[in-house]
């Protein structure tokens, strides 16, 4: 417990864990229903519903009746077990019987449901009685009946109600509550957007040892969100939450290692961290790990194990490995060559929103690889990328109006999509402008402005740029 909340001792999930585990092996209920709450949150050991379950029942057959009402919320919610309600019921009525406000509460929403749960005096009644239980001042009970309002299940939607008690709660240190309260102010979706908000709620929670607390805080800190950017207190807050388990948090860490940012750059250590991030199957870290073996920082190049890291993340959804993978598909890089991977791994993140990977999508349908060719979709996905500001796609959409190709030649609408690429010092784009300008192609002809532009182009060493300018009489 010391170790848990920090009484005398560095907070440390972790060791936490193993402590419960010693005396929960001998019988100890209460340690027995810690590592149950462990398990459940996975905090200091890896998620895992079934050994909650199983820790949390060896504290019920004690007579712990916390332990008791959290078994029937598993049997009730499915977690970790099959859902069964007259199991469920049968641990919140032995809780409740022993004076435990959310069992009881939790056994007289069953019971109402079983009678109907359209009945609205029945959920009157219910009500009624989670709002006295709450106005008693218990914690948890405020917790729940602001997360009801919050997200408007079994009462009207109220999210100025649901804040109030979360706020109540909140002020008594009940950790959930603090979470709650510094995520609904980094989000902005229930209450509008306050990040000193988010980060005092965030504090306090992480201070009563709230892993996922600890490494928010520890991020606001190292992105200035809420709070001065403080590379330092991040390091502190991030190392407390890496400590404890959280992938999340190593996966953080491990950036500040990379950069050096309130610490002294180790490449090496950044390895470690992203590979502990992506051994517990967190998609960033994996992706990050990823990058390092491509990249080979702080690891020899490896393209094999890069492919191997991208493919997990990928899995799991994430667009920016999604997109790698694609790439690494396409040129045969860490594998063999298959332009039909890298056009399914393309497609997946470009439906994703990826600008990079709707812009590789177009250029597959563009030439025909591994999907058969076609010009008007290789616009479209080209299209999606350039309103992105994807100053490549601009540029290949700014082509593709002046040749015809895929779409109906217009001059006015190439000389649009050419400059904007072209503004962004994408040094392709910028002869054409210049071509535009110096023969009056969708714009009045100008030829001071097409120099400006073939100038630009010159000094990123376009040799056609040189040219011109000397056909112009222009200065280089």
């Amino acid at each position: 417990m010391a170790y848990q909340r920090g009484l005398g001792l560095p907070q440390d999930n972790v060791k936490a864990a193993k402590w419960f585990r010693k005396a929960a092996d001998q019988g100890n209920p209460l340690a027995q229903m810690g590592l149950a709450m462990l398990y459940l949150a996975g905090t200091g050991v890896v998620r895992d519903y079934q050994e909650s379950l199983k820790w949390l029942r060896k504290a019920a057959d004690q007579g712990v009746a916390p332990a008791q009402s959290g078994l029937g919320d598993l049997y009730e919610y499915g977690i970790g077990v099959d859902k069964d309600p007259k199991e469920a019921a049968k641990w919140y009525r032995k809780a409740g019987q022993q004076g435990n406000k959310d069992a009881e509460f939790a056994l007289n929403r069953s019971k109402t449901s079983e009678r109907s749960q359209a009945a609205s005096d029945s959920s009157a009644k219910s009500l009624d009685y989670l709002i006295r239980a709450a106005e008693e001042g218990f914690a948890p009970t405020q917790y729940h009946l602001g997360r009801l309002y919050i997200e408007g299940k079994e009462v009207p939607r109220n999210t100025e109600l649901g804040v109030k008690w979360w706020r109540k709660a909140a002020d008594q240190d009940h950790l959930w509550s603090q979470r709650a309260l510094g995520i609904i102010y980094l989000r902005g979706d229930v209450v509008g957007r306050d990040h000193v908000q988010a980060a005092k709620w965030f504090r306090k929670a992480a201070e009563n040892g709230d892993v996922a607390s600890q490494n928010n805080l520890g991020w606001m800190y190292q992105t200035g969100t809420g709070v001065s950017k403080d590379y330092e207190e991040a390091v502190k807050w991030l190392r407390k939450a890496v400590g404890n388990g959280d992938a999340t948090a190593r996966d953080n860490l491990a950036r500040m290692y990379e950069k050096g940012q309130g610490v002294p750059q180790d490449l090496q250590e950044a390895v470690r961290l992203y590979a502990g991030s992506a051994d517990k199957g967190y998609d960033k870290g994996q992706y990050n790990l990823a990058m390092m073996y491509l990249e080979g920082r702080g690891v020899p190049k490896d393209q094999h194990k890069a492919r191997k890291w991208f493919r997990k993340a990928a899995d799991q959804g994430n667009g920016l490995a999604q997109n790698r993978l694609g790439w690494m598909y396409g040129l045969g890089k860490g594998g063999a060559e298959n332009y039909g991977e890298a056009v399914k791994w393309f497609r997946r993140s470009a439906e994703q929103g990826n600008e990079l990977a709707q812009n590789n999508l177009g250029i597959m349908y563009e030439k025909g690889l591994g999907i058969p060719q076609d010009s008007a979709e290789a616009m479209k996905w080209f299209r999606k990328a350039a309103e992105q500001g994807y100053a490549a796609a601009q540029h290949g959409l700014g082509v593709a109006y002046k040749q015809g190709t895929g779409v109906t030649k217009d001059y006015g609408k190439a000389m649009k999509w050419l400059r904007k690429a072209a503004e962004q010092g994408f040094a392709p784009a910028q002869p054409g402008v210049g071509h535009f300008y110096e023969h009056g192609l969708g714009v009045d002809k100008d030829l001071k402005e097409a120099a400006k532009w073939y100038r630009k182009a010159a000094k990123q060493g376009y040799e056609d740029a040189e040219s011109a300018l000397q056909r112009l009489g222009a200065e280089p």
